[in-house]
């Protein structure tokens, strides 16, 4: 459990650091599913489908080696949760988790998970400020699994600190954006002075 402890301490700083970037978050999921010995770790981003239906997006994934990896399945892209069940609205849009062996779960999840071989779940999820984002979500693919209060709080944290990595990352754009505009408007204010 203390691996666990160090790892979450030490991927919540390099997010700090770089930010919500591929190689940061790549490198993230790979080290917090060694320390948990999950077969899965994977982000997910809340949307809008085609039908107007609250829906969600694989962006990114890690797989151990003994399972397929999901991030290119079709399946997970535009998923609407309604064909996940109410359940997953109700507790992630309220800042809460959803874990359990698949087999405890209503037909709808227990579909959607099986088809991915996943026998044990726990997804926790990411806000930006008091805006549900989406979820980072934890699979085992080999055994059902009783997840520890301590592993769960440390999951909570890392979606935290995965969420404030996306919060500094639009900061960081919308000043990029600003500074763009200044100095382009400086450009031509330059100009006309000529």
């Amino acid at each position: 459990m203390d691996d666990i402890f160090s790892v979450a301490g030490e991927v919540s700083k390099q997010l700090l650091a770089s930010g919500f970037t591929p190689a940061a978050i790549g490198d993230t999921l790979r080290k917090v599913g060694g320390a948990l010995r999950v077969d899965r770790v994977y982000i997910f981003e809340n949307g809008i489908n085609a039908s107007g239906a609250l829906c969600c997006s694989q962006r990114f994934e890690w797989s151990a080696a003994s399972v397929s990896a999901q991030i290119d399945n079709p399946e997970l892209q535009d998923l609407a949760y309604s064909d996940l069940g109410s359940i997953w609205v109700e507790l992630l849009s309220n800042d809460r988790e959803l874990c359990g062996p698949t087999r405890t779960m209503d037909a709808s999840t227990r579909a959607v998970l099986e088809a991915q071989d996943i026998k044990s779940i726990l997804v926790c999820p990411i806000t930006l400020g008091d805006k549900w984002w989406g979820f980072v979500g934890f699979d085992d693919c080999h055994r059902e699994r009783s997840w520890a209060h301590e592993e769960i709080a440390v999951l909570k944290m890392l979606a935290r600190a995965l969420g404030g990595a996306l919060r500094q990352g639009k900061l960081r754009q919308v000043l990029f954006d600003a500074r763009s505009q200044l100095e382009s408007v400086a450009k031509r204010f330059g100009q006309t002075n000529k």
